[in-house]
């Protein structure tokens, strides 16, 4: 990726960190923060091996931000997985059942809101 900013090499070790934390991996189980934060520190070196800048030293260094945030969610006791892709889509097929100013329309809004906004 040499003809792209740095930026967006940033961008994209910290969606792939998040493919394996969400089990988009070769045997579908989701990855520990240490193993992931390998991984990214492999693809770096691979940018330094290329003699291109660090996609760490990017204006908005979301890498950083992932790893923080995969660190965090496994050191909390008892956590849920965060509600993914297909159970917003599962939502979304079954949301023609129910009438417009129905609590489980409400219900739909509400999780649209907090999925694509945030708290």
């Amino acid at each position: 990726m040499p003809v792209h900013t740095l930026q967006a090499r940033n961008y994209l070790i910290a969606c792939f960190a998040v493919s394996l934390i969400r089990g988009e991996t070769i045997q579908g189980h989701s990855v520990r923060h240490a193993t992931v934060r390998n991984y990214i520190n492999a693809a770096i070196s691979l940018h330094i091996d290329r003699i291109l800048p660090s996609p760490y030293h990017a204006e908005t260094n979301f890498i950083k931000i992932v790893l923080k945030a995969i660190s965090k969610f496994e050191k909390q006791p008892n956590r849920r997985d965060m509600v993914h892709d297909k159970m917003v889509h599962h939502i979304e097929s079954q949301q023609h059942l129910y009438p417009q100013d129905t609590l489980e329309a409400a219900l739909t809004d509400w999780l649209y809101l907090g999925r694509f906004v945030g708290f």
